[in-house]
């Protein structure tokens, strides 16, 4: 019997892949209209013309094309013979059902798994080949997991570890390497991951043959096709290089420490110091109070107490602001007072004029002016701040300028800044200290000083955008400059 020409493309496909094509008609009232091919094959010789269809083939009950489309079923038992390969094609006249010997395909898809099998065992000698030469040549133990809890030696043991190994090949961490009991939480978020990540152990150190002392770490990762797996290393040198290195971050960190605790008593020792000089101050304002109401008092004293009581207040003042520099975290305190628009050169006079008595000594002798030149512009501070840096730096000026010198305060305008020049006679600035000339604590030989005056200027200029520095003078003294920005 021929075949229809609407599987003729079909019986020539499958002949030349010798699947032994079989065939059956099926009318539109579910008989069998012909069939042909090797039916013997699938079991259905006996079938005939005018057979119900769903009696010789009953996995098509309910598989009926819809909406004129086929379909295959591709793995069918056809009763105790070989499986087949369903195809389903509907058409105007019924449906024909192609039947294709599965049986080659099978032994393909067999002979396909075994290359992969052959391959994967190929691939496997191949890594723990490599595996191997790279434990030797960096004595690394590598145990792959073998179960919940347990590992096997995946390349050739290291002399190291062979002695730490039992017999069977089967190591239980919990016994073999007791500190890796809690790490194995760690590793299984790695090995969940596959893909990438390590996680690691950290150094440990346990008991080797002989009494002696193993320091191991070690990583876990995932090693495709391996599996989870973890690499003991054995740690030589690095071990002791670690050691010397957490050594040495506690050495400095017990110095910051120490530090901290000096720095701590020398703020303890400036809030006493500046609590003690409190008292006798109030003492002494009140006694130049009490004078100024004494009856009879020469008319020649009265300016006189007005410059002591006045230069006590700045003194309580400068008291206060550094108690306050200290009071402040990170010791940078934001003093008193508003920010304001002031003349620099009239607070340089008035600072001039209220401290003048203290140059003019008998012991000082030194003479102190300020430029007649000065221009009188204005900036942006705060009065008493501002006072208190000329105080600090004419102050500083006059402890090392000799008796009979000279110090000399002027202001001029550069551009937008104003720019203060307090200069005076005698020797200039150790090297050693310019670099450090304006932090805390740091102080010349002059002695009897805190180290907290010029600390003080250049926070407080830096504080409304100016700047602060030292030069020697020309001829012989110092100059400690400083700029503000122009109101």
């Amino acid at each position: 019997m021929g075949v229809p020409s609407e599987l003729a493309a079909y019986w020539q496909a499958v002949t030349l892949e010798r699947r032994t094509p079989a065939w059956i008609d099926i009318a539109p009232d579910g008989t069998v209209r012909s069939a042909g091919g090797d039916l013997d094959r699938y079991g259905l010789a006996p079938l005939a013309a005018g057979d119900r269809a769903q009696d010789a083939l009953p996995f098509l009950v309910g598989q009926t094309p819809a909406g004129g489309e086929g379909f295959a079923l591709p793995f069918v038992q056809m009763g105790e013979s070989l499986p087949a390969e369903v195809h389903v094609i509907p058409h105007e006249g019924g449906t024909r059902v192609l039947m294709l010997d599965v049986a080659m395909k099978l032994l393909e898809r067999q002979a396909e798994q075994q290359r992969r099998h052959e391959a994967a065992l190929r691939m496997r000698e191949d890594l723990e080949r490599d595996a191997s030469g790279f434990a030797d040549a960096l004595g690394v133990l590598v145990l792959q997991q073998a179960g919940e809890d347990a590992f096997r030696p995946f390349a050739r043991v290291p002399a190291w570890a062979r002695e730490l190994l039992p017999d069977t090949g089967r190591v239980v961490l919990a016994e073999t390497f007791p500190y890796l009991e809690s790490f194995v939480s760690q590793a299984e978020e790695v090995w969940e991951r596959r893909a990438s990540g390590l996680a690691h152990s950290g150094p440990w150190t346990q008991s080797g043959a002989f009494g002696s002392d193993l320091h191991l770490e070690a990583t876990a990762m995932y090693l495709s096709p391996v599996g989870p797996v973890l690499l003991v290393e054995l740690l030589g040198d690095q071990y002791w290089q670690r050691q010397r290195a957490l050594q040495l971050a506690r050495d400095r960190r017990l110095a910051l420490d120490d530090l901290r605790r000096q720095q701590d008593q020398r703020e303890v020792l400036l809030h006493t110091i500046v609590h003690d000089l409190k008292g006798p101050l109030t003492g002494i304002v009140g006694a130049v109070d009490l004078l100024g109401k004494t009856a009879g008092l020469p008319e020649a004293a009265k300016p006189m107490l007005h410059t002591a009581r006045r230069g006590c207040q700045k003194q309580q003042g400068l008291i206060e602001d550094i108690a306050a520099v200290f009071r402040e975290t990170g010791g940078l305190g934001e003093g008193k007072g508003e920010i304001e628009v002031l003349p620099l050169s009239e607070c340089a006079r008035e600072v001039a004029a209220y401290m003048e008595p203290g140059f003019t000594s008998i012991e000082r002798e030194i003479h102190i002016a300020v430029d007649e030149d000065a221009e009188d512009v204005l900036v942006h501070g705060n009065a008493s701040r501002i006072e208190r840096v000329f105080a600090n730096l004419l102050e500083n000026a006059r402890r090392h300028t000799p008796r009979g010198g000279r110090v000399t305060v002027r202001v001029s305008r550069r551009r937008e800044c104003l720019v203060v020049r307090v200069e005076n006679e005698g020797d200039e600035v150790p090297d050693d200290l310019r670099d450090n000339l304006f932090d805390r604590f740091v102080s010349g030989t002059g002695g009897g000083t805190s180290g907290l005056g010029l600390y003080y200027c250049r926070i407080t200029v830096e504080r409304w955008g100016g700047s602060i520095h030292y030069e020697p003078l020309e001829g012989g003294g110092a100059v400690f400059v400083f700029k503000l920005p122009v109101a």
